[in-house]
């Protein structure tokens, strides 16, 4: 039987898809002897003395909440389905449902619709998001190499300023 801290049981009665908030320990000696701890070949105890090797996904989130924690941040710990409807589909990219349907409509995100209602799955947002942040990030740089190459880096910021009030109308 697992034993449950009162923050976890709170967010188990608030329901399962409810958040989980834990605020940052003020003991920095544990957080550091958790971080030494935690290395790709680090294993769970239980109370018999069985070992369970950490599968790779949870170490990487075990690195994560103990950095933070040790950064002073809180952690926010969202159960989420693998499938999910366009309304938290939308949500978790962060744009309206209306653009979020124009998308799967034009085959940029998949989706199911097994009856009248769409479905997406987890894994095809993350890759959708994971290739809009790439062709963010190359369109940044390009914009960055055209600006180095015309000279624009090393411009006095006086005349940069000047240029800048000139272009949006300001006297």
């Amino acid at each position: 039987m697992a034993v449950e801290s009162q923050t976890v049981k709170r967010a188990r009665q608030r329901g399962a898809q409810a958040s989980l908030t834990v605020m940052p320990t003020q003991d920095g000696q544990t957080l550091d002897a958790v971080d030494r701890t935690l290395s790709p070949q680090a294993k769970l105890v239980d109370a018999e003395g069985h070992t369970t090797s950490i599968p790779p996904e949870i170490h990487d989130i075990l690195r994560e909440v103990v950095e933070a924690m040790q950064a002073g941040r809180a952690i926010v710990l969202t159960p989420m389905t693998t499938r999910l409807t366009t309304g938290e589909a939308a949500s978790y990219l962060g744009v309206s449902r209306p653009t979020l349907v124009k998308l799967l409509e034009e085959g940029k995100i998949g989706y199911d619709r097994p009856n009248r209602h769409r479905y997406v799955l987890l894994r095809d947002l993350e890759e959708y998001s994971r290739k809009q942040h790439e062709i963010a990030a190359d369109a940044l740089d390009s914009m960055i190499r055209e600006a180095d190459e015309a000279g624009l880096y090393n411009i006095e910021p006086k005349i940069f300023d000047e240029a800048l009030a000139e272009v949006r109308g300001e006297e």
